[in-house]
């Protein structure tokens, strides 16, 4: 579908937010964050947003619209851009230092790769909105807004003012005019019209349960819940119970694309490897707990001695498990570098 995308960086957490699981058709599992704003004010809680894409403090937040709709999205997404940046641009921290946010905003399609096998899905997403959009954040500076090239030829560019970067096409918003309450909700209730989800409610101090009245998308959204996660739903454990501070060996296996790997190399691979990391790691007791595809390639972050998962000599498995992921994915993957 059409997104508009920004990426937020350098703010390690939005303060006020409530998380909400749903689920998306292909076994996409998302998590929305909203705003504690009026529901007018808060066009963050129609968009998408996903953990950080690559090591670091990044967010990328994605509102699901229609062609025609798109430059009235990203109207909105700027307006929210800029209220961000004024209530949230600069924060002290406890440690003295000053965290300060950079945001870049593009638009177009947007892949969505769902990969795995019957017990275990992840979820990618690719496009070249999700290039553009890293690298006009990567030109920002603190509490800047930079649009991408694509996004400014599909925004309403009479109402937006823009700076020119030196020897770049991506451009420095300045400044906008201010939607009007009634314009902003019409966007508002667009945007609900795009974006089909099914909300899974929580009671109390307690996860939100995986139920639904169709039970095929309760299998699906398990799907992409780690096994430890999964073992404290299905044991009924209160919230407050689940936390827990425990050593854990931690193994990251990092694969490096080909130039020339197009969408479909791209997936198989995922796949392929997907499958290999976690055959190799289930005699371990490891399991895959992210898969993050990023501008530096795909990671797969595998951890050993989680909760009911623990052996002797942790890290004489990880690194027997690391061997043998190594010499799968050199024999058997494509396309790799």
């Amino acid at each position: 579908g059409e997104v508009p995308v920004a990426r937020v960086r350098s703010f390690r957490r939005l303060p006020s937010h409530k998380p909400i699981f749903l689920s998306m058709p292909a076994g996409r599992l998302l998590l929305s964050l909203q705003l504690g704003a009026a529901q007018r004010d808060s066009a963050l809680g129609r968009a998408f947003t996903f953990p950080s894409l690559s090591p670091g403090d990044a967010v990328l937040v994605l509102w699901r619209t229609s062609a025609p709709r798109m430059h009235k999205t990203i109207s909105l997404v700027l307006q929210c851009c800029q209220q961000i940046q004024k209530k949230h641009g600069s924060r002290d921290t406890h440690v003295g230092l000053t965290l300060h946010l950079k945001i870049g905003i593009s638009a177009g399609s947007m892949t969505f790769l769902t990969v795995g096998d019957r017990n275990r899905q992840y979820f990618f997403i690719c496009s070249k909105a999700l290039d553009e959009v890293t690298e006009a954040q990567n030109l920002a500076r603190k509490s800047e807004v930079i649009v991408s090239p694509t996004c400014w030829e599909l925004c309403e560019q009479q109402r937006i003012y823009t700076k020119q970067l030196g020897g770049e096409r991506a451009l420095k918003v300045t400044g906008m005019e201010h939607m009007p309450g009634s314009e902003c909700q019409d966007a508002v209730c667009q945007l609900d019209q795009c974006t089909e989800m099914w909300h899974l409610e929580g009671a109390g101090l307690r996860r939100p349960a995986l139920l639904s009245s169709d039970p095929e998308v309760a299998a699906m959204l398990r799907k992409h819940l780690p096994a430890v996660v999964l073992r404290k739903l299905n044991q009924d454990v209160p919230l407050d119970l689940c936390s827990e501070l425990r050593p854990v060996t931690t193994l990251f296996v990092q694969l490096h694309f080909a130039a020339e790997a197009n969408l479909l190399d791209l997936s198989r691979n995922l796949c392929d490897a997907s499958r290999m990391i976690s055959e190799i790691l289930s005699p371990h007791m490891g399991e895959i707990n992210k898969a993050l595809l990023f501008d530096k390639g795909c990671t797969f972050l595998c951890l050993f001695g989680l909760s009911g998962a623990k052996l002797h000599s942790e890290s004489i498995h990880a690194l027997e498990s690391a061997l043998q992921i190594f010499n799968a994915c050199s024999t058997w993957l494509s396309k790799l570098e």
